[in-house]
């Protein structure tokens, strides 16, 4: 989990923000995160309805 929260701050896709605790990590989605997150939902809706018009 840590590599990929990792991975995702080096892309810039999520931000690290001020948080209640201390000793706890709050992260935010990035604009340009949005954008990855809101692409990659449609690629796999659309991967899903490919998958379904052929019976799986």
């Amino acid at each position: 989990m840590y590599g990929a929260t990792e991975n995702l701050l080096k892309l810039k896709w999520i931000k690290e923000v001020p948080g209640p605790d201390k000793r706890r990590r709050v992260y935010q989605i990035t604009p340009t995160g949005r954008k990855i997150m809101t692409l990659e939902t449609a690629r796999l809706r659309q991967l899903g309805t490919l998958a379904r018009s052929f019976g799986y």
